[in-house]
């Protein structure tokens, strides 16, 4: 009876831990689409803009810093 319970016990405690691990990417996955979102509303606003360069990472210029093509 007290092996069950152990064993239950740590099932438990793998499952909470699992929980935590799919919590903690969902955060993290969550916070990438709100700054995502962010980018895209300044963007609109025409406050920044996009630069897609340098092996595939985004680059975000300032508007007036724009003429300034320095990034690798």
């Amino acid at each position: 009876m007290k092996k069950k319970n152990q064993l239950r016990e740590k099932d438990n405690q793998k499952l909470k831990q699992q929980e935590n691990e799919i919590l903690i990417k969902l955060s993290k996955e969550y916070i990438n689409i709100q700054q995502r979102q962010l980018l895209e509303r300044m963007v609109k606003k025409e406050q920044i803009e996009y630069k897609y360069e340098c092996s595939q990472k985004i680059l975000v210029v300032q508007k007036d810093e724009r003429d300034n093509d320095d990034c690798c």
